[in-house]
This record gives C-alpha cells, sequence and structure tokens, in this order.
C-alpha cells in the first residue's frame, strides 16, 4: 500500500469519525481535499456522498453515487440516489430508481417507504397513497409512519380508523414524539381540543424543539471550541518541545562531526588529541525495551543463544551470530508501487542530504525501502538524515550510534533496519546484528567473543545500566581490535543522558543519535501495516477500517508511551486468527516453498474478531 493510499486512509477515517458525530461541515472540509476520483472502494464513495448530501451539496453526491451506480447497480446505491433526488425535489428520477430497486430489493419494506414518499412530492392523492402505507404497516410498523397513516385517515374523513390507529400506535410504542402527536388526534376526535388548539399545540412544540436544538447546537459548539483550544494548545506546546530539541540536535551534530573528523585525523597521524563534546539529553521516563517485531535485515542474536560451556559459570553470553549469507536476505517493501493508487500530493518530507543520496543512488538504494515506516515518520526522519550525513561524511572504522526512545518504541527494529543499510552502502562487511543487555554485558568479557562478534553490529539495550567499567571495555575493543562495525546504545533519554555524563569517553564516541517521539495515530497505523506486510500478508478494505478504529481506541484510551505496544497487539491477534483460518493455504504454499505467492494471504474483518 502506498503512502498516498495510506494518507487517504487517514482522511476517510477522520471523516467517518466526525459524520458519526454529526459534525458534517468539518467532515465535508476534509472530503474536499480528498481526490475522488481516484477512491475505488464502494462504501468509501457512498460515505462521502453521505456527507455532501448532508451538507446540501447534492449535485456532488449524486456525481459520486452515478460513479458507483455505473460500475454496479446495488440496493444500497438505488436508495442513497432516491434520498438525493427528493433532497433535491425531483420525485420523476427517484420513481425510475425505484422501479429498479423493487426488482433487486426482494419486496425489502423500505420500498414501500420511498413509494409513499416520492407519492407525496408528486402529489399523488391521498387515496393512492393510503394502501401503501397500509400494507408497509403489515410488513414493518413503525412509528413514523404509523402516524402517517393515522393522519392519512383523519384526512380521508375516517374517524374511526383514525383512533384505532392511534390507540394501536400508543400501545405499541407508550412514548416518544409520535406518541404524543397520537395523543393529540386522539384529544381532538373527543372534543377536549379545537382544530385551534391543535394548531396552537403544534406551534408551541415547533417552538420548543427548535429552542432545544438551538441549546444543543450552542453547547456543542462550546465544547467543540474547548476541544480546539486545548487541541490547539498541545499542538503548539509539541511543536515547541520538537522544535527546540531540533535546533539542539542540528548544534550538537554539526560540533560532533567536527570533533569526529579532528580525531580520525589525528589517530592517522599517530596523534593522541582530546576532545569534549558534553550534551544533556531530552529527559523522558527511564523504561527498558524488548523489540516489537524482528527483521529480515539480519538475524538478530539472543543471549541465551550461545552454548553454555563457552562462559564461565556466572557469565551468559553475547550469542552465536548466524552464519547465514547475506544473499538470503529477502525484503518486501510496505511501500511498493500499488495498481490504482490514490493520487494525493503528499506532505513534504525531509529531503536526503547530497552525499547520502549519491551514495544511495551510486548503490541503487532506496532510502525509505531500508528504513521502512520510520522513513515516513517526519519526526525521525528528520533526525535519520542528520545522523546518515554524518555517517557517510565523516570517516570511521567503527560507527558509534545511540537510538532513546520510550519502551516498544521500535528502538531494536531501528538499529537492525540501520545496519542494514549501512552493510548496503559497503560501510560494514555484513548486515549481522547480535544484541545484548547492558546488564549481561557487564558479566562477560568481549575480548574473549571476537570471532562470534566479527563485523557485526551491536546493539546493547538499556545501555544506561552499562557500568564504568564496562563502557571503558566497549571503548578499548572498539579502539584497539577493530572487530566491530556498528555499535548502537539504546535506552530512554534521560538513561542515556546519566550515561553520557559520567563517561566522558563515551560521550566523545557516541556522538550521532536519533530519538524515537511517542506516536500519534497515523504513525501507529505505518507500523501495524508495515509489520503486516513483512508477515506476508495484505489487508482488505474492511478490515482496514476496523484496525483504524481500533488505533483510534488507543490514542484515547492508552498512555503515548503504551500505544504503539497495544497497536501491535491488536496486529499480532489478527495475524494469528489468519493463520489459523488459512492454515491450508500455508501448508500448501510451505510445501510448494513459496512464501512470497503472487496472490498474498489477507486479512479480513473476521480476523479482528468481526463477524459480517
Amino acid at each position: 500500500m502506498g503512502i498516498e493510499r495510506y494518507r487517504a486512509i487517514v482522511r476517510l477515517e477522520e471523516i467517518r469519525t466526525l459524520s458519526d458525530a454529526g459534525d458534517y461541515e468539518a467532515a465535508k472540509e476534509i472530503a474536499d481535499s480528498i481526490r475522488k476520483e481516484k477512491l475505488k472502494d464502494s462504501a468509501d464513495l457512498f460515505l462521502l456522498a453521505e456527507v455532501y448530501r448532508k451538507c446540501g451539496e447534492l449535485a456532488t453526491a449524486k456525481e459520486i453515487l452515478l460513479r458507483v451506480y455505473e460500475k454496479k447497480v446495488t440496493w444500497r446505491v438505488l436508495e442513497e440516489l432516491m434520498e438525493v433526488c427528493l433532497a433535491e425535489k425531483n420525485p420523476e428520477e427517484a420513481q425510475t430508481y425505484l422501479k429498479q430497486y423493487g426488482k433487486l430489493s426482494g419486496g425489502d419494506p423500505r420500498g414501500y417507504i420511498f413509494e409513499y414518499r416520492i407519492g407525496r412530492q408528486m402529489h399523488r392523492p391521498d387515496e393512492e397513497l393510503l394502501p401503501v402505507l397500509q400494507t408497509l404497516k403489515a410488513e414493518e410498523y413503525t412509528e413514523k409512519y404509523a402516524y402517517e397513516l393515522a393522519k392519512l385517515y383523519h384526512k380521508l374523513g375516517r374517524e374511526e380508523e383514525c383512533m384505532a390507529e392511534c390507540s394501536d400506535l400508543i400501545l405499541w410504542f407508550g412514548e416518544g414524539t409520535y406518541v404524543e402527536r397520537a395523543k393529540v388526534l386522539q384529544a381532538y376526535y373527543r372534543g377536549e381540543l379545537s382544530a385551534d388548539d391543535i394548531r396552537q399545540e403544534a406551534d408551541r412544540r415547533v417552538r420548543e424543539a427548535e429552542e432545544r436544538r438551538a441549546r444543543e447546537e450552542e453547547e456543542r459548539k462550546a465544547f467543540e471550541e474547548e476541544q480546539r483550544r486545548i487541541a490547539e494548545e498541545q499542538q503548539l506546546a509539541e511543536e515547541e518541545s520538537q522544535r527546540i530539541e531540533e535546533e539542539e540536535h542540528l548544534a550538537l551534530t554539526e560540533v560532533y562531526r567536527a570533533v569526529a573528523e579532528e580525531r580520525f585525523e589525528a589517530e592517522e597521524a599517530g596523534e593522541q588529541q582530546e576532545a569534549v563534546a558534553e550534551d544533556d539529553f531530552l529527559e523522558e521516563v527511564a523504561a527498558t525495551e524488548e523489540p516489537m517485531w524482528e527483521t529480515d535485515a539480519s538475524e538478530i542474536v539472543a543471549e541465551e543463544d550461545l552454548p553454555e560451556e563457552e562462559l564461565p559459570a556466572e557469565e551468559v553470553s553475547v550469542g552465536a551470530v548466524s552464519e547465514r549469507a547475506e544473499e538470503d536476505y529477502e525484503q518486501m517493501s510496505l511501500f511498493a508501487p500499488q495498481e490504482n493508487p490514490v493520487q494525493e500530493e503528499p506532505a513534504a518530507l525531509t529531503p536526503l542530504g547530497k552525499e547520502l543520496s549519491a551514495r544511495l543512488a551510486e548503490k541503487g538504494l532506496v532510502f525509505e525501502e531500508l528504513l521502512h515506516e520510520f522513513a515516513y515518520i517526519e519526526r525521525v526522519r528528520k533526525q535519520l538524515v542528520r545522523m546518515l550525513e554524518v555517517v557517510v561524511t565523516v570517516r570511521k572504522k567503527c560507527h558509534c550510534l545511540i537510538i532513546t526512545g520510550e519502551d516498544n518504541s521500535g528502538k531494536t527494529s531501528l538499529g537492525t533496519y540501520l545496519a542494514k543499510l549501512l552493510y548496503e552502502l559497503s560501510y560494514v562487511k555484513t548486515p549481522r546484528v547480535a544484541k545484548i543487555s547492558a546488564e549481561r554485558l557487564n558479566k562477560i568479557d568481549l575480548n574473549e567473543k571476537k570471532e562470534q562478534l566479527q563485523d557485526v553490529c551491536l546493539i546493547v539495550e538499556n545501555a544506561g545500566m552499562m557500568t564504568e567499567t564496562t563502557a571503558e571495555n566497549l571503548l578499548w575493543f572498539i579502539h584497539h581490535t577493530n572487530v566491530l562495525g556498528t555499535v548502537i546504545l539504546e535506552d530512554n533519554a534521560t538513561a542515556i543522558s546519566n550515561l553520557l555524563r559520567n563517561q566522558a569517553e563515551c560521550n566523545r564516541e557516541f556522538n550521532n543519535r536519533v530519538h524515537l517521539p511517542k506516536y500519534d495515530s497515523g504513525e501507529l497505523l505505518l507500523f501495524a501495516l508495515g509489520y503486516i506486510k513483512e508477515q506476508d500478508y495484505e489487508i482488505d478494505s474492511e478490515a482496514m477500517k476496523i484496525l483504524t478504529d481500533r488505533i483510534d481506541y488507543v490514542t484515547r484510551v492508552e498512555q503515548k508511551e503504551g500505544r504503539l505496544a497495544a497497536t501491535m497487539e491488536t496486529v499480532k491477534e489478527a495475524l494469528k486468527n489468519a493463520d489459523d483460518r488459512n492454515q491450508g493455504t500455508i501448508l500448501a504454499m510451505a510445501s510448494a516453498a513459496n512464501f512470497h505467492a503472487a496472490e498474498a494471504l489477507e486479512l479480513t474483518a473476521e480476523d479482528f474478531g468481526v463477524i459480517r
């Protein structure tokens, strides 16, 4: 699914939310920004048509509905077209759709409702309309049209039938607007009210209804204004915080680049030169992370995988790095071109620097395909572009990077993507990744693991837990063994800040970083779709709507730091259900050694626990 199609889906979900809340004007503003000619899904077109109809733009609504009608005539599109025609006061055209509706709907009672409404607009005699409502009552007894039937009896002077119909309505429904009207009509026939009394009562009820609607509208507008004010204040605060962080990061990056170049030149000349670059990171709540998902970029190695006899009893190993050849790596890009994508203008993303762009082009690589959803989250992309510009312009034997973020923010996944990118650019010799927690690293001697760690990317999780001795040993290992290709420290920003504040040498060496933010609903959807694609699944339009609804719910009820984990839990559960449902298909693909079949497996509403 392309990024343009993803943006259209997000906008459509915003429209659906606003429509459900009755805010059709706000929904229409978003609808105006969508290139409707590129939409294919009938449900999306029906949604837009309803919004335009509610806002009185009947010509636009009809144009959208006729696209669906020309593609396939269904009872749903006929109903919507009749609604628009009646709103246009065009009963003759509505009558032509009603004839088709009768053939397709199988005698659905709604056909009698449309027949009555069309007849009213065509000023058909009451005698002709009466049998329509009598048949409707026999098929489906509704409060509104029961009262319409009583009114017809009244207008035709059939008092007994009118009274009987009013009694039935009151008996069946008990209370409500139409029940109250039926009681007034009965009171008139009993002599308790005159015609003038009824008119006055009707006028009073109309005034009360208008006043009630006006109050409700004022309350709704006041509530929306307050919500907008709060949202704007929060947005401004977040933007200001982000701006300050980005300015600090940009300034420090320039300092770090100069320091790194100076250091490299000094090392080549055999000189010992000291440089100081102290930095306080953005403070965040301390948290540790388990990887949200594994990637194909390399085999992530858990500490428990190394044979126990290689270590003293009290130690635990980093883990053996897989010998799988890098040519076995297969990548399915989330953002591969799709057939008939929606062609809205994408929001501007930070462009790649000249040097980075040239290196990628030289290797025939695509930045977005290597960094997946992170490349489309502007707040992260901007930092990645800066980080990689330093990497490609400053020569280093071992690239020392930092990734900070809350628990379950995708730090390890981004680390593996970066390892793959550096390999593809020939800055390291292998895309293999080994990960270890700082607590385990405190207990082992890296010098004894040279063979296992040769040329790998070492990811240190919870890096703030490294002791002073461990940090010194890691730096010695980096400078004197030429074993590691890349070292990435991961933790929350506060823990990393404390580490670097206390370890000046670490602060000088690890001078290139990315901070992962707390994601919004659109960014969460990117992660969900990326994971679905990595599992060789597609997602149909109905399941997509359910997924976006679930993510919207998560953003409302979960704290920001827990949203990605909750989203991925939802997706993984749906994929498990889909695997169970598709077990036979999966076995057939496995037996044919074909896990990338042309017709991918598809997530449906059923997999999210919704039965249609």
